[in-house]
């Protein structure tokens, strides 16, 4: 048996799917680390391998009999990064590599024209336009870029509570990056020092969390996200559907007032289809 494997993987966790050779139906599905060349290309390479090693032991499979590999990557704009990574894969397999927004872009629309802004860690906007041409905004990455995304709003939070201890409001603060251990000002600079997108990242569910409970500070931070979202829509050429995806993204959903539409598929979905052929993914290929 001939085993073909999808993967999402971004720079908040990963997603790997199994399917038989011509089938569309996920037989397992398992997640894992962030998986991200801004994390250099030998990282992502190995978080890749676990992630197949976790998929083989959950289906009882071994990794040999995978023959083909398709993986929507985050932080393929690093050129160098990229081609790296792609020679570190093993010859015995075929391997498919795009960006991590066009499996959300196919799964969103179906191959239809129109955008997709992926909203995760980071932010990226991936469309086609109504002559087929794709078009491609966002995606600087993280600390400069991906202004909205969920690591831009963990680093916001951070730093209104940083005003707050400087204005003497607050003396230490309790949030879920050490075990709910509550951080004072040298421990909250130790831990930044050495944090990353994703460690951002995992604070944006308390900035929603915060901004339900009325929190007036994080409700800010969520309308700013959503301000940068719609700045980053205005850029789509006109009268394109725009579909908002992402676990960041859908949840900024029920605070725009924009019309975005909700993706049709996932992101694995979108995947698949470029592993069958049934898109031309030859403009989109890394390496």
């Amino acid at each position: 048996m001939t085993w073909f494997v999808c993967i999402d993987a971004g720079g908040s966790g990963s997603r790997a799917a199994l399917f038989r050779r011509n089938n569309e139906k996920i037989e397992v599905t398992v997640t894992g680390m962030p998986i991200s060349l801004r994390l250099g290309a030998s990282v992502a390479f190995n978080r890749m391998m676990d992630l197949l090693s976790t998929l083989s032991d959950s289906s009882s499979i071994s990794v040999d009999e995978i023959s083909s590999v398709c993986i929507g990557l985050a932080g393929t704009e690093c050129v160098s990064a990229a081609r790296t990574f792609r020679e570190l894969c093993p010859q015995s397999k075929k391997w498919l590599i795009v960006s991590d927004g066009i499996g959300h872009l196919i799964g969103a629309l179906c191959d239809a024209p129109g955008a997709c802004i992926a909203v995760g860690t980071g932010v990226i906007l991936e469309g086609i336009d109504n002559d087929g041409r794709f078009f491609r905004r966002g995606g600087w990455g993280f600390p400069v870029g991906d202004r909205g995304g969920g690591a831009w709003m963990g680093m916001e939070l951070i730093w209104s509570l940083m005003s707050q201890m400087d204005e003497g409001d607050l003396e230490s603060i309790e949030l879920p990056i050490q075990s709910g251990i509550s951080l004072n000002r040298s421990e909250l600079i130790e831990w930044t020092a050495s944090a990353g997108a994703s460690d951002f990242s995992g604070l944006a569910r308390t900035v929603f969390k915060m901004a339900a409970a009325g929190d007036e500070c994080a409700r800010r931070i969520v309308l700013r996200a959503v301000a940068e979202i719609d700045s980053l829509a205005k850029t789509v050429p006109s009268r394109l559907p725009i579909c908002l995806a992402g676990g960041v993204g859908r949840r900024l959903m029920d605070y725009s007032n924009n019309k975005y539409l909700r993706p049709k598929h996932s992101a694995i979905w979108g995947l698949r289809r470029i592993q069958l052929g049934m898109v031309d993914y030859r403009d989109w290929e890394i390496g």
